[in-house]
């Protein structure tokens, strides 16, 4: 079976409640379970071509259970735990990459409306990977979206940067820019704001927050965006010191929380 048939495959697979709990990707990509104690997530099995998994996690008619991962498990975000609300709901998403350390399995954690909050909470609107050998400076189109403010309702608009970075230059640094692209194909891009890194060591995990404010006039670079609906840019800027660094990453970038 190809990927893309498993990608396209809408088919949801029933996970074994049990103190480690298995995940067999040739079963996959999409599972649920509902947890009956306090729980451990088995690193997956079989994983073949597969390098997206979704998980719908429910707690049982008690409530209060709690979910550990295994260690090919990888967080991407500070807030991971599972709902403890009784019969509630949360979406476990994970891509795969393997940095050298073999397949690990980058996740993050979504709750469902039925948790009782009002709000949307922590929705990823972009990422990625990469590998490049940097000539001193490079700016890279890492993704693009569109977002309307109207859709959402007393949230937080958050840029950040997260994940594992490494580079042969230990003096290297990183930004995660964020262009207006406005309304049409004719407009000129506007810098709004910038996540900025600078590399402590060679190899890093990290995550960078910078909370964004809606105003109806955003200025230049200073971490503001429109109040209405616009086109946006996101780009990876990286320099070093040394030219032919190399560099790697895997990021997260454009946040509603």
């Amino acid at each position: 079976m190809t990927f893309l048939r498993r990608f396209s495959d809408n088919s949801v697979y029933t996970l074994t409640d049990a103190a480690t709990i298995a995940v067999d990707m040739s079963q996959g990509p999409h599972f649920q379970v509902t947890l009956g104690g306090n729980r451990t997530l088995g690193n997956p099995t079989n994983p073949g071509t597969a390098k997206e998994v979704w998980i719908a996690i429910a707690q049982d008619g008690t409530g209060g259970r709690t979910l550990a991962f295994s260690s090919d498990w990888i967080a991407v975000d500070s807030t991971v735990a599972v709902n403890s609300a009784v019969s509630s709901v949360t979406i476990l998403y994970a891509t795969a990459r393997d940095f050298g350390s073999g397949i690990k399995w980058y996740y993050t954690v979504e709750h469902a409306a039925e948790t009782g909050s009002s709000s949307l909470t922590k929705h990823q609107l972009t990422g990625g990977t990469g590998q490049t050998t940097v000539q001193l400076q490079i700016e890279i189109v890492i993704g693009g979206f569109h977002f309307d403010p109207s859709l959402y309702t007393g949230e937080t608009v958050t840029l950040r940067l997260v994940g594992d970075f490494s580079t042969t230059d230990g003096s290297a640094s990183a930004q995660l820019r964020l262009y207006d692209m406005g309304a049409s194909a004719t407009f000129s891009p506007v810098r709004r704001s910038t996540v900025s890194i600078a590399f402590a060591d060679v190899d890093k995990r990290m995550k960078i927050d910078q909370v964004l404010a809606m105003v109806s006039s955003p200025g230049v670079n200073v971490n503001e965006i429109h109040n209405v609906a616009r086109n946006y840019e996101l780009r990876m800027y990286l320099n070093t010191a040394t030219a032919n660094s190399s560099m790697r990453a895997a990021w997260s970038g454009f946040l509603i929380s």
